[in-house]
């Protein structure tokens, strides 16, 4: 068989092959340059795949659509909460662990709440037992009258 008609013989072979050993062996016969070229482009998609999909389970994960922190003011703690939603809030109860809890008829649209952890009681709005200035809450449960979900700030 001569030279020309092993080439020919092979171009076709190549051809009815499947797309992906194609690739592959062009692959294979690239340039080392060629080869890092694909490499980043193949891991930059990957990672954006990997971004749009996180951000998009993120929206799952909240819900009320609330931003809730946890911060150290003036020595006390404090709990911030947010209404990022567009709908307002009614009947608004905060948890900590312990059954520590706080309550407000409403929050608006955008509005945010900046509460010390002492104002929290175990009993609604009542004075007998409030929660020690030095505690820090790990979680804290946000309830309305649209739902309720526990945040870890």
């Amino acid at each position: 068989m001569s030279d020309e008609r092993k080439k020919v013989a092979t171009t076709a072979a190549a051809a009815d092959s499947k797309p992906m050993t194609r690739l592959l062996q062009v692959l294979r016969a690239s340039s080392k340059f060629f080869k890092w070229r694909v490499a980043v482009l193949v891991g930059w998609l990957g990672l954006s795949i990997v971004s749009v999909a996180a951000g998009l389970s993120a929206e799952d994960r909240n819900p009320l659509g609330a931003t809730v922190h946890v911060r150290e003011m003036l020595g006390d703690h404090w709990i911030s909460v947010t209404n990022d939603s567009s709908d307002p809030w009614r009947n608004v109860k905060i948890t900590l662990p312990g059954n520590w809890t706080y309550e407000r008829h409403t929050l608006r649209p955008q509005d945010s709440i900046l509460v010390p952890v002492t104002d929290f009681s175990r009993h609604g709005r009542d004075e007998d037992e409030q929660t020690p200035s030095d505690f820090r809450p790990h979680s804290v449960t946000v309830s309305t009258q649209a739902g309720s979900h526990e945040y870890l700030p």
